[in-house]
């Protein structure tokens, strides 16, 4: 037993365990009590513990996307009409028809390791991300029969039948671009070439740098990416049907905000939109 200033008594903590020294003076009753009851003090630092548990815990992970996904953008979608907007040939400003911009979502190993390159020459450059982060335009060539780009041929230009009739139950008429219907899938699994086709490529791997054009015997294959489409262009070699082509839209890592972009860094580059466009009648 411990006096208190006032005289009265003070239990200790020795006192209370078992085979203590004065066992007469202690009531089991009134010990239970006092082990069992929990002081408000103690109640708050055990809410605050748990809410720091809580908020500290990792959320988990959404699935990963293991094959592209993509996704048609409506017309009256703000980012279509930018991308319209931009969409622009030659220095007459002469605007392709576009049948279709393609929203994509790449793989998350990609994305990842885009994202995470992005961070690291942010940091290096002392600026933002979004200051590093460059939108270009990426033109590739295209097979003749290419099987993603067909499913948005129009009436007009479907004279072999391919896709059969607008009113068939796969397709569907989904509003129209220069008076012809567009048979559209919207939420169709995309179809693609097993090779020999740029579009299909990039839509499912990225841009690889081995696949690029600009090769050399002494120095590593660089990738070109360009802020205007009509300098892509001349990269969208043959088309289906020699006139319905693809384009890409890249988000591009890079310090200076250049027209031309060359980079061997694969990292650097995220495909985001895949255009699909007829070319106009004057540039054939």
């Amino acid at each position: 037993m411990n006096q208190s200033v006032d005289g009265s008594q003070v239990t200790t903590g020795n006192s209370l365990k078992s085979g203590s020294s004065n066992p007469q003076n202690h009531d089991p009753q009134n010990s239970s009590t006092i082990l069992n009851e929990e002081s408000p003090s103690s109640s708050s630092s055990n809410s605050v513990a748990s809410r720091s548990r809580t908020f500290f815990s990792r959320r988990p992970r959404p699935p990963e996307v293991l094959t592209t996904r993509m996704i048609q953008l409506d017309e009256s979608d703000p980012e279509y009409i930018s991308i319209k907007e931009g969409f622009k040939f030659n220095a007459n400003s002469m605007k392709a028809n576009i049948l279709a911009i393609m929203k994509l979502q790449m793989p998350t190993k990609l994305e990842r390791a885009h994202e995470k390159h992005k961070r690291k020459m942010a940091k290096r450059f002392g600026k933002r991300e979004e200051e590093v982060t460059r939108r270009m335009h990426h033109g590739t060539k295209s097979f003749t029969g290419c099987d993603l780009i067909r499913n948005f041929e129009t009436d007009e230009n479907n004279d072999n039948g391919i896709n059969g009739s607008t009113d068939s139950a796969e397709g569907s008429t989904s509003g129209s671009t220069g008076g012809n219907s567009l048979k559209t899938k919207p939420n169709y699994d995309p179809t693609f070439c097993k090779e020999n086709c740029g579009v299909c490529g990039i839509a499912q791997c990225g841009n690889k740098r081995k696949y690029a054009r600009t090769k050399s015997l002494f120095r590593k294959n660089r990738m070109w990416f360009a802020k205007d489409p009509s300098v892509s262009l001349g990269f969208c070699n043959y088309g289906y049907k020699g006139i319905i082509k693809g384009m890409f839209i890249v988000d591009v890592v890079n310090k200076l905000d250049d027209h031309i972009i060359i980079t061997t860094k694969e990292k650097a580059t995220l495909p985001r939109y895949l255009v699909i466009f007829e070319v106009p009648l004057a540039l054939h």
